[in-house]
């Protein structure tokens, strides 16, 4: 076999192995036991409780982390969302004290995203109030993949539903989600997108959502 055919051989299998391993991901439409919320995690998350006292939920896919905390405001109070990140940022750097802010969308505080640099990592971070608590939903990536980290985080934050925290307004059903999402040229974000559609109003019965979402 010519070098040139092995190169295409070569090509091939390596865009089978990418696309099998993002298929193969076990998504999780995960709900702790409290049942105070629901979201998609790329993988069964682990749970474990901060030194600080948050509840951690914690998954890993496609080279990024994402996380749910649950924050009790009696012993965290939420005062200025980017600030007090910040705050918590610089306490856990042990290896790099200086966090840098290099991004935030205030134009919108309901879905505004905070962004910061600590070290080799990048953090996108998200604040959801609900009565008696509060979530920080958190995606980390390597620090040269910004643009994917916000992508990310769109579509994690989107199937994200706190009880009595309220849920944005979906589009009206219309499009099937596979098709809505079929332009998601990366198979992980593709999924995730469908999740994401399936959790919007008037998706619920879809017979799409309903093979997707095992309930």
């Amino acid at each position: 076999m010519t070098m040139k055919k092995w190169t295409r051989v070569l090509c091939w299998l390596a865009a089978g192995c990418v696309a099998t391993v993002a298929v193969a991901q076990e998504w999780t439409v995960y709900t702790p036991p409290e049942r105070d919320f629901r979201v998609v995690f790329p993988q069964p998350p682990t749970r474990t409780t901060d030194a600080d006292g948050a509840t951690v939920f914690r998954a890993a896919g496609d080279d990024m982390e994402y996380f749910v905390y649950r924050r009790d405001p009696t012993r965290q109070p939420l005062g200025n969302t980017g600030a007090d990140i910040r705050r918590r940022l610089a306490g856990d750097a042990d290896d790099d004290p200086v966090v840098q802010r290099i991004g935030e969308e205030d134009d919108d505080p309901a879905t505004a995203l905070h962004v910061f640099r600590r070290g080799g990592k990048i953090s996108v971070h998200r604040i959801v109030a609900a009565p008696g608590r509060y979530y920080e939903l958190v995606v980390r990536a390597p620090r040269g993949q910004l643009g994917d980290a916000r992508r990310a985080a769109r579509d994690f934050y989107g199937t994200f539903q706190a009880q009595d925290a309220g849920v944005a307004a979906g589009a009206a059903p219309g499009l099937a989600p596979d098709v809505l999402c079929k332009e998601r040229t990366n198979v992980f974000s593709r999924v995730y997108c469908e999740y994401r559609a399936c959790f919007q109003p008037g998706y619920e019965n879809h017979p799409y959502c309903s093979t997707l979402i095992r309930r």
